[in-house]
């Protein structure tokens, strides 16, 4: 039985070699719209409307059909922000993701890619947190580093992951962060260190993606790693829909404030860490400061007419 949301891959059988084999792996969790028919080795054809397959003998289909295309185009990040969205019933912000040819990894590129500004752009940034640690938990944390590398010698390579490269994953004292912000603020180095008691420490490059889930210039606010907390910050809240990314390079998609702040992944609060961004009608940087700037001109101008009637 084909239901939504089953998990879509193929094994070669005992018999065939990867290279001999006329099938291909589908790794696919999603609903398809449209009728995709699919031809089985035994040549019967199943039809199906939604695309969430449990199949093990199918060939691999033209390379002019829909489903060709979507597996071709179809990235390891986007499907995490998919999966993270269906697992909260967020099917209406699946629909509205945008797919470009062309990169949309920075505040710009997004822009010319959306049709909009700058400033409507989502961007997350993301940072790591030293963690103060007692003598005790120092102490705890290289135990458990000694621990795990006999059990990796054990496993006779010293490898983390069994058939794989060992992973760049986020230091055990530290806490990862991400600032979700508009695209023309920057960071304040003096509000971050008020709010987390520390200077801003930016992800290096080769860190973004084991600490967060998703590559450098495609993190997204959807489908974090679930130790990575997310603040959202107010320069967002200018205006009505912003444009987060979909969680590859190349995508993007359009959200309301509150479908942001609802459907983040672990986010804890609203804050105020940047600077340098300006209200929606462009006047002013900051409003507060313009208006101490007025109350001083009125207060010279006073102990100017004070002076001439003395």
């Amino acid at each position: 039985m084909l239901t939504s949301g089953s998990r879509c891959v193929h094994r070669h059988p005992p018999s065939a070699s990867p290279s001999s084999s006329p099938h291909l792996l589908f790794n696919l969790s999603l609903a398809y719209p449209s009728t995709t028919s699919f031809t089985h080795t035994s040549t019967k054809t199943t039809t199906v409307k939604h695309l969430s397959l449990s199949l093990s003998t199918y060939r691999r289909p033209p390379a002019s059909t829909p489903i060709a295309r979507l597996t071709a185009t179809l990235g390891i990040e986007m499907e995490r922000c998919r999966q993270y969205l269906i697992a909260r019933n967020a099917h209406h912000l699946i629909e509205r993701i945008q797919e470009f040819a062309e990169s949309s990894s920075t505040v710009e590129l997004a822009a010319i890619r959306l049709g909009c500004d700058p400033a409507h752009i989502a961007k997350s940034l993301s940072f790591s947190q030293k963690k103060p640690m007692s003598k005790a938990e120092a102490k705890a944390q290289q135990k458990m580093k000694e621990v795990r590398k006999q059990q990796q010698q054990q496993d006779g390579s010293g490898i983390a992951a069994a058939g794989g490269p060992p992973t760049i994953t986020a230091p055990e004292d530290a806490t990862i962060v991400v600032i979700v912000a508009a695209g023309d603020a920057k960071v304040s180095a003096k509000k971050y260190k008020e709010k987390f008691a520390c200077q801003p420490k930016m992800l290096k490059r080769e860190e973004v993606e084991a600490c967060t889930g998703f590559p450098p210039g495609a993190v997204c606010p959807f489908g974090l790693n679930e130790d990575v907390r997310v603040y959202l910050d107010v320069s967002l809240k200018r205006f009505p829909h912003v444009y987060p990314s979909a969680g590859t390079s190349n995508t993007g998609m359009k959200v309301t404030i509150d479908e942001l702040e609802q459907y983040a992944s672990n986010a804890v609060e609203w804050v105020d860490l940047c600077e340098g961004w300006k209200p929606e009608d462009g006047t002013a940087i900051d409003v507060a400061q313009d208006a101490n700037v007025a109350a001083k001109k009125v207060e010279n101008e006073a102990s100017k007419s004070a002076e001439v009637t003395s």
